[in-house]
């Protein structure tokens, strides 16, 4: 089950422009850095770092920084 949390998070982190906290009691979590340490022990990357990563690819090619 906490994969599949997990997962939702990424989602989240990638097509929404929320804060960690939202997405931490969203899903759950009452502690956001309870999801950030889970999150990095899964993804050896921080929520932040993934959104960092991934969101950009995402984009649509006219939201170009």
């Amino acid at each position: 089950m906490q994969k599949s949390r997990l997962k939702t998070v990424e989602d989240m982190l990638v097509g929404t422009q929320m804060s960690i906290k939202e997405i931490s009691n969203r899903m759950g979590y009452t502690d956001p850095c309870y999801l950030n340490k889970l999150f990095q022990q899964y993804h050896n990357m921080t929520p932040l770092q993934y959104r960092k990563k991934y969101c950009d690819t995402h984009l649509p090619i006219s939201e170009e920084k």
